[in-house]
């Protein structure tokens, strides 16, 4: 397993297709969901604007044009229904979907959501005056 990329490595991939571990096509990657209290990226919401399907950011990489994540197409359309819009709608939902993925937390991460055309959080570039 590869080493995780970095948030702003991951904000770069908003747009690209996403794949499945077995090279299917999932779709394309909307928003990058991160922990605010350590900037790691913890998941991708990928599909259209309507549906997203949220696909843990563990251990998906830059492959050319596309990203890879390490779960089969079946197992992320197979994943439980969540209500995520700019978070979980309560902890036992978001607790259910990491355990379905395997996913382990040291931590309850205060999660937020950097969706397409979004600048990367505290990067306000400072003009001397």
């Amino acid at each position: 397993m590869s080493e995780q990329s970095s948030l702003s490595e991951m904000a770069g991939w908003r747009g690209k297709i996403l794949l499945s571990l077995d090279g299917e096509e999932v779709g394309h990657i909307r928003e990058v969901i991160y922990d605010y209290l350590t900037g790691e990226p913890v998941g991708l919401g990928v599909g259209e604007r309507i549906v997203t399907l949220l696909v843990p950011a563990r251990g998906a990489r830059l492959e050319s044009d596309h990203v890879r994540c390490e779960f089969s197409k079946e197992q992320i359309e197979n994943q439980p229904p969540s209500d995520f819009g700019q978070g979980f709608a309560n902890f036992s939902e978001e607790r259910h979907l990491y355990e379905y993925f395997g996913v382990v937390l040291d931590h309850e991460p205060e999660l937020r959501v950097l969706l397409e055309g979004d600048d990367l959080p505290g990067l306000h570039q400072v003009t001397s005056g």
